[in-house]
């Protein structure tokens, strides 16, 4: 159920809001902030 599909969504948008968590998802955050 709780495979690790639930987390991964809610961390992308962490680390846009914390710098710390930025360098956990690099590419992540680009294409997040460009939409």
């Amino acid at each position: 159920m709780t495979f690790g599909v639930p987390p991964p969504k809610t961390l992308p948008r962490n680390p846009l809001n914390i710098p710390g968590f930025s360098p956990i998802l690099p590419p992540a955050a680009p294409e997040e902030r460009t939409t």
